[in-house]
């Protein structure tokens, strides 16, 4: 996971067997002195034995914002947190929904 722009945050399915890892460099334009990156998005990995990380894909992107918090639910569905509100995929990468925030 090392070629990671800004990694910001994880999380595993409930069987242990996916992990999810975002990456926001599009917020370092956020902090004073900074350059943004260009990513916003949501990766994932298989998780084999002894915890070694294989498989890595492409799983989700934002329009708005970046992936800032996120969790998945027992159904596998990434819920995350990004500037307009939550987006919700399915394990397979299907948009869900989307809970609007508001401002």
């Amino acid at each position: 996971m090392a070629d990671f722009e800004q990694p910001n945050g994880l999380a595993f399915t409930a069987d242990g067997a996916t992990i999810y890892v975002s990456d926001t460099s599009l917020s370092l334009g956020e902090v004073p002195g900074h350059k943004a990156g260009t990513k916003h998005e949501i990766i994932a990995f298989d998780v084999g034995d002894g915890g070694m990380l294989f498989n890595r894909r492409f799983f989700s992107h934002t329009d708005h914002g970046y992936p800032d918090g996120f969790a998945v639910d027992v159904r596998g569905w990434v819920w995350t947190s990004v500037a307009d509100g939550v987006h919700i995929w399915s394990a397979d990468r299907r948009k869900l929904g989307f809970v609007p925030s508001r401002l």
